[in-house]
């Protein structure tokens, strides 16, 4: 009994293990199954491979997904190759890579100070030229002042009685060196002292006037104006051994004599 116990299951064990003769062969429900273990066991890493390729492709797909979106924050193509480009110049910065190194203070006090010396020296600058404009602007007005005064003197000799037209420049630069300040509301020129106050003329109202001290010079000025006969100026009846009267010759008479009196290099103003 033990042994037909023993025999029978040894033949189980065989039908299910491998055929122990040629004889003793499977039922086609057993190979069937055999073969779907073998196709099973064989295809089992196949579709382990397949569906890590799909899942490594999804990824690559999000991942290429995320970076076009990248790209088009960037500005595309042009904005990869802006980047490139400004990548290269940083790589060859000294400043950005000292920030990197973090530097940032010592850079930014840097920055500062050279900012602040480039302002200052754009004030240094701006201040020159200001200067420039207005020493331009002073001595245009002046020259301006100038030319006032002379067409103001050329007026008031013009309606002298006597007046000698040779003696203008004389006028011109005597009266350059009194009247100092030209009213630009009566559009004349005044006598003015170191307080700005102005010395008024006969009436005691008027500012002093170039008529006025036109007329104050024939004291001592009397060349300016052609002489009056019957005095010692040549064509008088002076004796010839009589004393020359100064303020009776004629401007040209008076320069002639006084560089007589002086010498030729002698400068008379």
């Amino acid at each position: 009994m033990t042994t037909l116990y023993s025999i029978s299951t040894f033949k189980s064990f065989r039908k299910i293990t491998r055929p122990f003769a040629d004889g003793d062969s499977l039922t086609p429900e057993e190979q069937q199954a055999n073969i779907d273990a073998a196709v099973e066991k064989a295809v089992a890493p196949l579709r382990d491979n397949r569906d890590a390729i799909l899942e490594e492709k999804k990824k690559t797909a999000e991942a290429l997904t995320k970076a076009n979106g990248i790209l088009s924050q960037l500005g595309g193509e042009d904005g990869i190759k802006s980047l490139i480009e400004l990548k290269k110049k940083g790589d060859g910065d000294e400043t950005l890579q000292r920030i990197q190194k973090g530097e940032w203070q010592e850079v930014f006090q840097e920055k500062t100070l050279e900012l602040r010396q480039n302002y200052e020296g754009q004030l240094k600058e701006a201040a020159k030229e200001t200067e420039s404009v207005r020493s331009s602007e002073q001595a245009a007005i002046q020259k301006f002042k100038d030319k006032m005064r002379e067409v103001e003197v050329m007026s008031v000799t013009a309606t002298s009685d006597g007046f000698q037209s040779a003696a203008i420049s004389d006028v011109q630069a005597r009266s350059a060196g009194v009247f100092n300040y030209f009213n630009e509301d009566t559009g004349a020129h005044e006598i003015r002292d170191k307080d700005n106050v102005t010395k008024l003329g006969k009436d005691g109202v008027s500012p002093y006037s170039v008529t006025e001290w036109l007329e104050a010079q024939k004291e001592t000025c009397s060349h300016w104006w052609v002489p009056s006969k019957g005095t010692n100026a040549p064509g008088s009846t002076g004796g010839p051994g009589a004393a020359t009267d100064m303020s009776k010759l004629s401007f040209a008479e008076f320069e002639k004599t006084r560089k007589e009196q002086n010498g030729a290099n002698v400068k008379l103003y």
